[in-house]
Order: C-alpha cells, then structure tokens, then sequence
C-alpha cells in the first residue's frame, strides 16, 4: 500500500467531473431510436442514454475539438431534455410504459457558422410529436447568435453578403 495524499484541489477535480460525467446505463432502455435520415455534416456525435422514474431518454449531440462550444452545446441539449422531462411527473410506471424522449441533431458548418438544429421526440402511448429547435454559433468567439443578432441591420448585410457569395459561387444570376 502506497500512501496517498489526497489534496482539496483533487476532491474538487472529482466532484467536477462526477457533475460533468453522464452514467450511461449497461443497456439502452427500450424503445430508443435516434431519428433517421440525419444531417450531421459537422462535429463527431456522442450519445448518452437513460432511465429514471419518469422518463426512458436518448440524446445525441455533436462535439468539437472546442471546448467552450463544446459546453454550450452540450448545455443545450441538457436543457431541452430536462424541460421535456418536467412535464412528466407521473412516477411508479412499469419502465415499459414510460414516456420516450429523443434529443438528436443535424450539424453543419459554413466557416465560422455552426449550424446545429435539435429534433426532440416525445412517445407517449402510441404517439409521438417532434419539436425543432434550430441554433446558430459562432465558432470564433464561441456565442450563440439569436435571432436580435441576425436581424440587426448589420445582420441584414451580413446575411446579403454570404447570399451572394452562394450566388457567385454556384453561378446564378443577381439582379443589381
């Protein structure tokens, strides 16, 4: 036995990345399908599977060789999976009766535009519902862009800019 010293800085470097890390169970719980026909044109996919009392989950996002963008992503798909998740409450369902949540992805990326848009499958009793949930980043300063960000005017010319590009670039004609 070799004596060990455990520091403060190690137990708080545990406990992050207990935080960080999500369990992914010995199985796929039943039922759990990602969407097909997916464009994932950008980042690698990682997939993290579950089931608690209330919910049985599939979710899959990308990742990048960016951390920051990396979080922010992550964080996103966290998000929409846990307001999913608190409109179930029901508890003591047979796991085969739980609802089926879904959160997947198609990723492309222009330059320094990432394109990322989240599909979230909910089954319940036979049904099943899909919500889009498009996002833009910016991969150089690692911001999201909202919607206030594109339709600023600068957003109006950056937006006709890279329509034009597309148009010189695939040899349509503009009217001047």
């Amino acid at each position: 036995n070799a004596n060990v010293n455990i520091t403060k800085e190690d137990d708080i470097q545990q406990v992050e990345q207990e935080v960080v890390a999500t369990p992914i169970p010995e199985r796929v719980p039943e039922k759990i399908v990602f969407l097909e026909n997916r464009t994932q044109l950008a980042g690698e996919a990682v997939e993290t599977f579950g089931v608690n009392s209330v919910i049985r989950y599939g979710m899959r996002y990308p990742k990048f060789d960016n951390t920051e963008m990396n979080i922010l992503i992550e964080q996103k798909a966290n998000e929409l999976l846990a307001n999913v998740q608190e409109s179930y409450k029901e508890e003591g369902l047979e796991e085969a009766d739980l609802p089926v949540i879904v959160v997947d992805y198609d990723s492309y990326q222009k330059e320094q535009l990432l394109s990322v848009t989240f599909f979230v499958k909910i089954e319940l009793e036979g049904k099943e519902s899909i919500q889009t949930v498009p996002m833009l980043y910016n991969m150089v300063d690692n911001t999201q862009i909202t919607s206030e960000d594109l339709f600023r005017t600068s957003g109006f010319a950056f937006l006709k800019e890279k329509m034009l590009e597309q148009i010189k670039e695939k040899n349509l004609i503009y009217p001047n």
